[in-house]
């Protein structure tokens, strides 16, 4: 099955094969520093975990590394209701903008992305978004 997220074509700035979200949609720039800069900085923010009934846990702290990938996910879970769906996976990934294609590329080299693709692409989730804050 050919993905669905694909960057090799764009219309009007979204990628063919996408809708763009009904909600809480900011349409991407060109890359991912661009998206980063029209977010807010979350700097409260100690670590996003992701979470099914199934009891599946992904956790992502807020270090070096992994900031871009909190502040997204952060936004994630106030945009979508603490929800990451389809909708909230496919508004990710415009975020994440040139880095999911080399996440295609090296499985396993950015695990942030590999799980809003399984959402999208795999129909995994729904998953619990919670974001754990400074006190």
């Amino acid at each position: 099955m050919a993905p669905l997220f694909s960057s090799s074509a764009r219309v009007a700035g979204f990628r063919i094969g996408l809708k763009a979200p009904k909600r809480n949609f900011v349409a991407p720039c060109r890359g991912l520093k661009e998206n980063l800069a029209l977010l807010p900085a979350h700097e409260d923010v100690t670590s996003v975990s992701v979470t099914c009934v199934t009891g599946f846990e992904h956790e992502i702290p807020a270090k070096p590394g992994k900031l871009a990938s909190v502040r997204i996910y952060t936004e994630i879970g106030q945009r979508f209701g603490g929800v990451l769906d389809v909708e909230a996976a496919v508004w990710g990934l415009a975020q994440y903008d040139e880095y999911v294609d080399e996440a295609r590329e090296v499985l396993g080299s950015h695990p942030n992305i590999d799980l809003l693709l399984g959402v999208v692409e795999e129909g995994k989730g729904p998953y619990a978004v919670e974001i754990s804050r400074q006190e």
